[in-house]
């Protein structure tokens, strides 16, 4: 598919390169252009208006094609912005050029400026004329800008936004349109802007252009707008907006074969629509109905027995949560979720056994995924869990058999990994699991017979039954902590046989470095921990993640220096061979597990300290002496 090139307004973020019309031998070059001018708006006639910035100059034969415009900066030997401008004359008059120009400046900052003209002929009763040069204009930024907007909104055909509040001072909009086959990543295909200095707020639209419906078609659509200055010397053009949320768009061609309701316990609150080119579209708000699998029809979701016509799934407006088995055995290859609800639940086997699907595309405000959510998916091939993730079930991908790359976003649940996780991908021949990781399940890579090499990070303590069983090709294990800390995990012996008999690669430990926004830790080999600088130490939420773990059985005495104000969370937690540990008077607060299980004998508590968290010192055995 072409991407269609809108000059006047690419130019406005990209530095493009086009190349001028070749001229011809035999043609008769174009006049040209003269009486280059900054700030003035010529109309016809050859009247104008004072406009700061916008530049103009006279057209002298009206025979071009198109006029190739560039900018300069003075001292520089290339171009900082160029473009080729259409629309040409039909007679010998003055053109301007509207405000994309004075957007470059604003783009790149104060300086000076200037610009060539050159008119374009049609390459063969004309060719290219001579270049013309304007002289120099300074711009000055100024440090005021106009309020940025709010992502707009869809009224197809229309593209809706609200105007700033600071609406007096705007001259204009533009907008920029993006589109996706898939839903995937969105990517720029042009614009347009145009000029509005009413100073009424409110509501504002602009109508989608058919070229652009003409020359991308079927697919997800998106824009971005901005406010432009009325006066470039006086206040800067607004930030972009963040884009729109999608529309798929169908043409116009294709009829709606079925639809229906499909909101928790037969609510209204959303809607499916199935359309004969295969889209199943799933819109309004909150939550889908829960579907269950057994010999009751009716307990089916409503387009189950079109399953085998859906080829791309949306869903969109502000659904939250996807129904259990909402989506199971259908046939599509793409599913997309562009809704902007605030935080999205795949439930429990939503796209199970969808052997078709090869593309999935999720924002990142998905925070869970339910059991099962895309086992069977055998298409499959990539998926990045997002940051921000709270909850992953059981046998998630399991048997997705194409999966060649998955990728772990940070989040609160990747404390374990849950059983099955990727059993069965029989296609992943490397995985990193994060860091955080503190249990790797029953069975989570059980059958992955392709995977050479795995990264485990140091926090893992448990590794159970089956995780690695049948993975037949494992012959590197990168462990990210120390061969002490890969010694102490606790690996279930029962089809673990392939894990243990890699090669484990260890890293060595760090000796130093950073526990909270000014303090610093550092470890000897006397066995000495020594926490130094100012202020807080940052808290953690088990042994495993303190930064010295890796001399965890290395760790003999504590001393925490002056300047230090509070003991983090589980901060010497689980060092089984600390004896002794000495905090200066700053310290005020030990903060929960801060000493919890450690071999602790003597601590010197200073009087500043006025809070002792909860299990600060439980099971601390070996405690007999505490000086005051």
């Amino acid at each position: 598919m072409k991407r269609r090139i809108v000059s006047a307004f690419l130019a406005l973020i990209l530095v493009l390169t086009l190349v001028p019309l070749a001229a011809s031998a035999t043609g008769t070059p174009l006049a040209t252009p003269s009486e280059l001018t900054w700030g003035r708006d010529y109309d016809s006639g050859g009247s104008y208006t004072a406009v700061p910035g916008m530049i103009s100059w006279k057209v002298n034969q009206p025979d071009q094609n198109s006029v190739y415009i560039k900018l300069y900066q003075l001292g520089t030997a290339e171009p900082v912005a160029e473009t080729q401008w259409g629309f040409p004359p039909t007679e010998v008059s003055y053109r301007s050029v509207p405000g994309f120009i004075t957007d470059w400046c604003d783009e790149l900052g104060s300086g000076n400026y200037y610009f060539t003209v050159q008119s374009l002929g049609d390459g063969t009763t004309y060719t290219d004329s001579a270049v013309a040069t304007s002289d120099s204009w300074t711009y000055v930024q100024p440090a005021a800008q106009i309020t940025q907007m709010a992502h707009g909104t869809w009224d197809w055909p229309n593209a809706t936004f609200n105007a700033p509040a600071d609406v007096s001072l705007v001259g204009g909009y533009m907008v920029e349109w993006f589109f996706s086959e898939t839903g995937g990543e969105m990517y720029s295909v042009g614009g347009n802007s145009w000029t509005d200095s009413s100073g009424v707020g409110g509501m504002k639209s602009t109508t989608v252009p058919d070229w652009l419906t003409d020359e991308c078609g079927d697919g997800y659509y998106s824009f971005r707008v901005r406010a432009t200055s009325s006066d470039i010397t006086g206040i800067r053009n607004g930030d972009w907006s963040d884009l729109s949320p999608t529309y798929y768009y169908t043409g116009g061609s294709s009829t709606i074969v079925d639809s229906g309701i499909c909101g928790l316990d037969g609510g209204s609150n959303v809607t499916w629509t199935l359309y004969d080119d295969g889209l199943l579209k799933i819109d309004g708000e909150g939550r889908m109905e829960d579907y269950a699998v057994n010999t009751d029809p009716g307990l089916y979701a409503p387009w189950y027995d079109y399953r085998y016509q859906i080829d791309t799934i949306e869903i969109t407006g502000t659904v939250s949560h996807v129904g259990m088995n909402a989506f199971r055995d259908c046939g599509a290859s793409t599913a997309t979720i562009t809704s902007t609800a605030p935080e999205i639940v795949l439930g429990d086997a939503a796209f199970i056994n969808c052997a078709s699907l090869q593309t999935v595309t999720i924002p990142d405000t998905v925070t869970s995924f339910g059991w099962s959510v895309f086992e069977g998916c055998e298409s499959l091939e990539r998926f990045a869990i997002p940051d921000g993730t709270t909850y992953v079930g059981c046998d998630v991908f399991e048997d997705c058999k194409s999966l060649t790359d998955i990728t772990f976003g940070a989040g609160d649940y990747t404390y374990y990994i849950p059983s099955l996780f990727l059993a069965g991908c029989t296609s992943l021949t490397n995985v990193t699991l994060p860091d955080g990781v503190e249990t790797i399940g029953n069975s989570v890579f059980q059958e992955c017979t392709s995977l050479k090499s795995v990264t485990i990070p140091a926090t893992v303590t448990e590794i159970r039954i089956y995780a690695f069983y049948g993975c037949t090709a494992l012959t590197d294990v990168y462990f990210e902590g120390t061969q002490a800390q890969w010694d102490a995990i606790e690996i279930d012996p029962d089809g673990n046989e392939y894990l243990t008999n890699a090669t484990i690669h260890v890293s060595e430990a760090p000796v130093s470095g950073t526990c909270g926004p000014n303090a610093t830790w550092t470890w000897t080999e006397d066995g000495m921990l020594t926490i130094s600088g100012t202020g807080p130490m940052w808290n953690y939420t088990s042994p495993q993640k303190v930064p010295w773990s890796g001399h965890c059985n290395e760790i003999c005495t504590v001393k925490v220096n002056s300047g230090i104000t509070s003991i983090g969370d589980y901060a010497f937690s689980d060092l089984p061979l600390m004896t002794d540990a000495e905090l200066a008077d700053s310290v005020t607060y030990i903060g929960e597990y801060a000493f919890h299980h450690s071999g602790l004998k003597r601590i010197s508590i200073p009087v500043s300290v006025t809070a002792i968290d909860e299990f600060a010192f439980v099971a601390c055995s070996e405690l007999t002496d505490v000086y005051y």
